[in-house]
Order: C-alpha cells, then structure tokens, then sequence
C-alpha cells in the first residue's frame, strides 16, 4: 500500500454501498491518512434495474447456498464491478 514506509502516509480508498432500499450501489473515494479524512473524491451510483431489484428482494433472508441468494449475490457483485470500471488510483476497496 502506498505509504506504509514511502513518507506519505496517504491512502485513497473507494468505499461502496449497496442501499437497503434495493434502489442502487453508490461509491466515495476518500483520502485519508488512516486516522483522519483528508480530502473527499469522486463519487458514482448505479440504479438497480427492476429485474435486478426482483432478484434482490426474492433473496431477503435467505443465507448462502439457499435458493435466490447466489443470484442475489451475483447481482450485487456485478453493479459494484460495474463502478469499479475505469477506477483509478486507488490503494484499497471497502465494501459495506
């Protein structure tokens, strides 16, 4: 990771979040030097599709290896590799 021993100390790591609602997957890069926020970066949001959000609300509560949860999984993967697309310069990826 950038600065763990270069003198920086500064990292930019995405942060991605897919909403309770089932409406989209939003991502925020942030810079921080582990302890504070150093400065806000670029933001994106994908809305999920209607047959996507069908997918989604099939599997609540449902745990791995049941019926609609791989699917469901499947579907979350996907949206938060499709902002993932041309992101740049980044030292990590938190997903929540």
């Amino acid at each position: 990771m950038k600065g763990k021993g270069d003198g920086t100390g500064r990292w930019r790591i995405a942060g991605f979040m897919s909403d309770a609602s089932l409406d989209r997957v939003g991502m925020g890069v942030v810079e921080t030097d582990g302890v504070d926020i150093l400065s806000l970066g670029e933001t994106r949001a994908r809305s999920y599709s209607e047959a996507e959000r069908k997918v989604l609300r099939a599997a609540r509560g449902t745990w791995p290896g049941e019926d609609g949860a791989e699917a469901a999984a499947r579907v979350v993967e996907a949206a938060h590799a499709r902002l993932c697309e041309g992101l740049d310069d980044v030292d990590g990826i938190g997903l929540h």
